[in-house]
């Protein structure tokens, strides 16, 4: 079993590749590790028509399941909490307000190197 702090390293490298992944495809890192009061985002990114609220989820494999599959309603719960503050307080900056808010997860699998990246998650 893994301790706490090498869960945490493997968080942090998840979300790193994450976002080297994201900007290679155009996309501006607005935010990581975004935290409010019942929410926290690991990325937030944005492209000419989207606001992307991202949930990374970085595992060694996927021999027991997918790492997609521990994004439950909970979680989704907490993402739209936080993406509505975030969304608030942005109210007034260009690179936000005209842009559709969209919920990704990227999965990162690091002993095949591979990422998965799944767009627009149902959150109803």
């Amino acid at each position: 079993m893994k301790s706490n702090l090498e869960k945490k390293r493997l968080g942090k490298l998840g979300e790193d590749i994450a976002c080297a992944y994201l900007e290679k495809r155009g996309y501006a890192i607005a935010a990581r590790n975004y935290t409010v009061r019942g929410g926290e985002i690991d990325i937030v990114a944005h492209d000419k028509e989207h606001v992307v609220f991202v949930e990374v989820k970085c595992r060694e494999n996927d021999v027991f399941s997918k790492a997609r599959d521990s994004v439950d309603a909970k979680k989704i719960a907490h993402l739209v909490t936080a993406a509505e503050r975030f969304l608030f307080e942005k109210s007034n900056d260009p690179d936000f307000f005209e842009k559709q808010p969209r919920f990704d997860v990227i999965e990162v699998y690091t002993q095949k190197g591979t990422i998965n990246h799944i767009k627009s998650i149902d959150i109803n």
